[in-house]
């Protein structure tokens, strides 16, 4: 059962709205035990530490997977994610990987090359250095983009 148990009126939970969304959780828990897989979307809500939080309040609940937990607009908090194609292929018990046929096949390439598209069920990372992909130059040039310097090396 995929839910969105979680919600805010801005990107920071609550406790109370925590507590309220892990009531979700353990209601199906009591009625249906563990015959029932739970996958949790936040739909990309909150941040950082609220998401952490969320996941580690979740952890003896035993939920199949935690979804878009963060917001995606914080490069830095994005960096503490990890890149996910690269880091399911090296996991010998990975499980499962949400794609979206529209975004990799229509959204992505405008912005990125090299994009990873799944075949027969499987995606494999990109044999490129580093993530594999690219942002597209072009992108730069027509002003479709607004740069942003978070760090200097």
């Amino acid at each position: 059962m995929k839910i969105y148990p979680f919600s805010a009126a801005d990107n920071y939970l609550s406790n109370q709205a925590l507590e309220k969304g892990l009531d979700w959780i353990r209601e199906i828990r009591d009625k249906a035990g563990n015959q029932m897989d739970i996958c949790v979307d936040c739909w990309g809500r909150f941040d950082f530490p609220s998401a952490a939080r969320i996941a580690n309040s979740l952890e003896p609940y035993h939920i199949m997977y935690l979804e878009d937990a963060m917001l995606m607009n914080t490069p830095q908090a994005c960096a503490r994610y990890l890149c996910s194609i690269h880091l399911c292929a090296a996991l010998p018990n990975f499980l499962i990987m949400e794609s979206n046929y529209w975004k990799y096949t229509h959204q992505f390439p405008y912005f990125v090359s090299n994009v990873p598209v799944p075949e027969g069920g499987s995606v494999a990372p990109p044999e490129q250095p580093g993530i594999g992909a690219a942002i597209k130059p072009e992108l730069f040039r027509n002003g479709d983009a607004m740069v942003e310097t978070v760090a200097r090396l």
